[in-house]
This record gives structure tokens, C-alpha cells and sequence, in this order.
């Protein structure tokens, strides 16, 4: 298993891609598969499955700016289920701690 690098060299990416598509995707693949790695297990197939879909639907788009469209798109739903997320903490805390003010209330 790769572990993912402590920081990301977008320059050594960009030329990769102009210079050698295939160690490009190669290492994209890698990169992207250690990602997929270090999510808790029973995450990784929901990731890997939503990845493949932007994926296919960036493949099917006629431009950069539709693929880039695309994928602000799948950011901006993963960011709104984030906030979901938080939002169901957040109330599950309200009501234990209502639930704790009661208990040693009485």
C-alpha cells in the first residue's frame, strides 16, 4: 500500500502530464488509490464508486471548463453532505446534552 506524500508537487504533475501521459495516470492511479486507502473501510467503496462517476461524466464533457464544471459540482455536493453530516452531530450533542442537564438535574 502507498501512503500519500506529505505534500502534493503540482509542477512535478503538470509536467509529468505534457512530458509522459502514461507515468502521468500511472502515478494519478497510485496517488488516488492511496487516498482511497487511508478512508475508514466501510468509506471506500461509496469514495471509489462517486469517483468513478464524476469520472465517466468528465470523460463524456466537450471542454476543460464543462470538466471543471463538473468537478465543482462534486466538490460542492461532497462539501453539502459534510455540512449534513456536521449538522446531525451537532444536534445528536444538543439533545445528549439536554439529556445529561436532565439526568443530573434530578
Amino acid at each position: 500500500m502507498l501512503a500519500m506524500p506529505p505534500s502534493f508537487d503540482f509542477d512535478h504533475f503538470a509536467r509529468l502530464a505534457q512530458e509522459d501521459p502514461v507515468a502521468f495516470e500511472t502515478q494519478r492511479h497510485a496517488l488516488l488509490e492511496a487516498a482511497f486507502d487511508e478512508l475508514p473501510a466501510a468509506l471506500q467503496a461509496s469514495a471509489r464508486a462517486s469517483f468513478a462517476q464524476v469520472q465517466v461524466r468528465m470523460l463524456a464533457a466537450k471542454s476543460p471548463a464543462e470538466r471543471l464544471a463538473i468537478s465543482l459540482a462534486a466538490l460542492n455536493d461532497a462539501l453539502q453532505d459534510l455540512q449534513q453530516g456536521f449538522a446531525a452531530l451537532r444536534r445528536e450533542a444538543v439533545q445528549q446534552s439536554r439529556y445529561s442537564s436532565r439526568s443530573t438535574a434530578a
